[in-house]
């Protein structure tokens, strides 16, 4: 076992604490069995010192005493300048300390790069935000005509929120041409086969439409009346998604169906067919769904900022 000097005393030109004479004479007769032959103190010391803090660092590579080499090791070293990697020793003829080798702890490949079908590179995902919960709050986004449908979807909610139950919306008025009663056309049936609902279903979801329609051109008329309507009212697929308790792509065949009988108008609404719709319902009609609808809001709905149902 080594002894190491104190840092804070110094070796320089040969001169040395008598302290560190036991640790200096090891040092000389380690450094003379290594090159076979004398060297001085300060030389010796300091490789001495160098090789033995290597060799007490945990975190470092071992490092061991030089072993004795033949009397003209340091004649062969002088001229092995091309392979200092090899010869341990520095151009200047000082002694380098050699490193025990040993294994070294096999470390993990790096990850593969992910790639596409197409060999390119594929993108990180972005952070994804948490999944948008609607509230009444955050409904304060939605453009006025979305809103409106939405209210009108949870008065008709308060009636009835099962799909086939079509006896709480008898008070709808279907279009001239419906059958009569109960009765459906052929093309109503044959459309409940395509969709895979009942006909119970299909009633329920028709009078939910149309009553939707007629709420929305009272809306509207109200609306523009009070200089309100900053924009046109779309009566289209998107509203039939939002005024029945169906899957939307379902919806919007109903639409595409009433839209080839001639019941309803096109989605984008015009002043000529903002007047078929109001001839299509009569006021009364219209003036009752209002009531129902602005009852609702009152009552359910404590933020007036809020309430989208005008009061005219």
């Amino acid at each position: 076992m080594s002894i190491t000097p104190p840092m804070s005393v110094g070796v320089a030109k040969g001169r040395f604490d008598s302290r560190l004479e036991p640790y200096v004479l090891d040092c000389l007769a380690r450094v003379k069995a290594y090159l076979g032959r004398e060297a001085d103190v300060e030389q010796a010391v300091a490789v001495c010192a160098l090789v033995d803090m290597k060799n007490d660092a945990g975190d470092m590579p071992q490092l061991v005493t030089p072993s004795p080499e033949p009397a003209g090791a340091r004649d062969r070293v002088g001229h092995q300048h091309d392979n200092d990697d090899d010869d341990g020793g520095n151009h200047d003829g000082s002694i380098r300390p050699q490193p025990r080798l040993g294994r070294r702890r096999p470390q993990p490949p790096p990850p593969a790069a992910l790639t596409s079908a197409g060999g390119g590179k594929v993108r990180k995902a972005p952070h994804m935000r948490h999944r948008y919960r609607p509230t009444e709050r955050s409904e304060a986004r939605s453009s006025d005509s979305d809103l409106f449908a939405r209210r009108f979807k949870d008065v008709m909610n308060a009636r009835a929120s099962g799909k086939g139950e079509w006896e709480s919306f008898v008070d709808a008025r279907l279009p001239r041409g419906a059958a009569a009663g109960d009765a459906l056309r052929a093309e109503e049936v044959r459309l409940c086969g395509e969709l895979d609902i009942t006909e119970d279903v299909y009633r329920c979801q028709r009078a939910r439409f149309f009553l939707g329609i007629a709420a929305f051109t009272e809306e509207v008329r109200r609306r523009q009346a009070r200089g309100m309507l900053r924009t046109q009212w779309n009566i289209g697929k998107t509203q039939f998604q939002l005024f029945g308790t169906m899957d939307a792509n379902k919806s919007s065949k109903v639409f595409e169906l009433f839209l080839e009988l001639g019941w309803v108008q096109p989605a984008k609404q015009t002043p000529t067919s903002r007047d078929a719709y109001e001839q299509m319902f009569p006021p009364e009609h219209r003036d009752t769904l209002h009531r129902e609808m602005r009852s609702w809001e009152l009552e359910h709905i404590t933020d007036s900022s809020l309430h989208v149902v005008t009061t005219l």
